[in-house]
């Protein structure tokens, strides 16, 4: 997992790791995706963020002619990967890509809910900086290669970004992190922007890419009264498989 400005803890690094590999939905559109542009299997993986190399494991083996980086922040998490001769380990952040030196070797780069941790000062200058890493994504990929993007997607009920301007702005608040944190937030005191479909939609454009394929997967449960307070009116969870177009960010 990787962070912007703010920096996630081990222990909610380890949080991250554990839990957003549980969505058994996002499996059978992922191998859509894959086995439609790599039909051979033959691909090279970049997983930004990806922590214990769960998501690079279960894709090298069911691709056995596949192999896989593995770039993540914590020296912790990247210890807890298994072995693999297809699989190699990197330390660093997801916002310098450009200064890791890797190779332009790469197929598809993925970011498995790793961008919604990326902030800047505010909610502005965190979509940008998001914008920055996916064009630094685009950059490694040699031709015919792919970004693949998951992420939580949150509609409000009176403004599609809502939800996620206001768990930006109490997630993001120290003063207010012992009584969000009690509420079961992982992320009080460092903060999360979440956004709509329609704004990764935007972003991605702006960012250069086209939209090749996209999922949605079924609706999350959530505690209703977070729903009537946050103005949540659906969190689901978003597949984007893009790949590097024309550029109009302003």
């Amino acid at each position: 997992m990787n962070s912007g400005e703010s920096t996630l803890n081990e222990k909610q690094l380890a949080h991250y790791d554990r839990d957003y590999y549980a969505f058994r939905s996002i499996w059978p559109p992922l191998f859509r995706f894959f086995e439609r542009d790599f039909p051979n299997g033959d691909f090279h993986l970049l997983d930004v963020g990806g922590g214990a190399g769960r998501f690079a494991d279960y894709l090298l083996a069911r691709y056995p002619a596949s192999c896989a980086t593995v770039l993540d922040m914590s020296p912790r998490l990247l210890e807890r990967n298994r072995p693999d001769v297809r699989k190699w380990l990197m330390l660093g952040d997801a916002i310098r890509l450009d200064e890791l030196h890797l190779s332009r070797d790469i197929d598809v780069v993925s970011f498995n809910f790793v961008l919604h941790h990326l902030l800047a000062r505010d909610e502005v200058s965190s979509r940008r900086l998001r914008c920055g890493v996916l064009r630094q994504a685009a950059r490694l990929l040699r031709k015919g290669g792919r970004i693949l993007i998951i992420e939580p997607l949150y509609h409000g009920m009176l403004h599609e970004d809502l939800p996620s301007i206001m768990i930006y702005r109490l997630t993001r608040s120290r003063c207010l992190a012992p009584l969000v944190k009690r509420l079961g937030s992982t992320t009080a005191g460092c903060g999360v922007l979440f956004q709509s479909r329609k704004s990764w939609r935007r972003m991605f454009t702006r960012a250069g890419l086209e939209v090749n394929d996209s999922y949605i997967c079924g609706a999350w449960e959530i505690n209703p009264l977070y729903k009537i307070g946050l103005n949540i009116a659906s969190v689901r969870t978003g597949l984007f498989w893009c790949a590097p177009g024309r550029s109009d960010w302003r």
